[in-house]
């Protein structure tokens, strides 16, 4: 992938940085995870109770940063063994090389 494209895969459809490497950025990868909970649970494909995820099957999301947390949680789990999963996940991983790439990251982080 050449740094162009890094680029563009690193915002959203507006132009501007994406609002998960802004969570990254401003957070690291647990921020990014839990924004995409929030989103999920905004879009209504989990639902959250007494610290517990749980997806509803209602919407497929399209970001592979939500789909990672779908896949952490194929059942009710706890929110924290769902923000540990998929911040190790492939997806997280990616948006932290783009990052780097663009020079808003170190690697060593």
């Amino acid at each position: 992938m050449t740094q162009a494209e890094d680029r563009a895969e690193a915002r959203d459809g507006e132009g501007g940085p994406g609002h998960f490497a802004h969570a990254f950025l401003a957070g690291g990868r647990r921020r990014v995870v839990e924004c995409a909970v929030v989103s999920l649970v905004e879009q209504g494909a989990l639902s959250l109770r007494a610290a517990r995820l749980r997806p509803t099957g209602d919407v497929r999301p399209g970001h592979a940063i939500e789909q990672a947390v779908l896949a952490a949680c194929p059942r009710s789990r706890r929110v924290r063994d769902v923000l540990d999963a998929a911040a190790r996940s492939q997806a997280v991983d990616d948006l932290a090389r783009r990052l780097a790439d663009l020079g808003l990251l170190s690697r060593r982080r």
